[in-house]
């Protein structure tokens, strides 16, 4: 039924999510239930998600993922995989901030081989991961690491680190992204934290 989609999210994971998407609007459409393909079209194509693979600058880009378990970080390894290989001088810094609960070492394994160098943060939470508390999960990676407890300085650390043609990945918390995104936006609230 729905032939030649495109989806407007990044990342492969993305077009497994949208496939189980579309496979319940075709057995809704089997059961009676009107599907509109133009709608599903335009919704597949338009669909924006805050915080998901999210660009918000260039040169160097800058990218926002709320990845914040293992399963999520070897989706961000995969699509942080591809980038490399298609940006061969390209490196890329990750800006990491968790809270306290999560398995630090678990989200952070798959993401080691692929960055240059890591800013550890906090969201501005008291369930949030201290940088001190971050930097264990790190005792044996021998790249840079700066500890910026403020977010937005983490990024703007980020910032002074890269050059152009890199990544820099801010991801370990839907939270740190939304301090992240209110002080790009200048304000103090972000609509991903509220």
């Amino acid at each position: 039924m729905f032939e030649g989609l495109r989806c407007g999210l990044a990342g492969r994971h993305q077009l497994d999510n949208a496939a189980c998407a579309i496979a319940l609007l075709e057995a809704a459409g089997q059961g009676g239930i009107p599907v509109d393909e133009a709608a599903v079209r335009i919704g597949l194509r338009s669909v924006v998600w805050e915080g998901r693979l999210e660009v918000i600058d260039d040169a160097p880009r800058v990218l926002l993922d709320g990845a914040h378990n293992p399963a999520a970080s070897r989706a961000l390894a995969q699509y942080l995989g591809e980038f490399l290989a298609s940006h061969q001088n390209g490196r890329i810094i990750l800006v990491w901030g968790m809270m306290r609960d999560k398995d630090h070492r678990e989200f952070i394994a798959p993401l080691l081989p692929l960055v240059s160098e890591i800013v550890l943060t906090q969201a501005g939470l008291a369930r949030s991961a201290t940088v001190g508390e971050l930097r264990q999960a790190l005792t044996e990676w021998p790249k840079p690491v700066s500890e910026v407890p403020q977010p937005a300085d983490a990024l703007q650390t980020a910032k002074q680190r890269a050059s152009s043609g890199d990544l820099i990945c801010v991801a370990g918390s839907l939270m740190l992204l939304g301090d992240i995104k209110a002080a790009v936006r200048g304000c103090g609230l972000s609509l991903i934290r509220g």
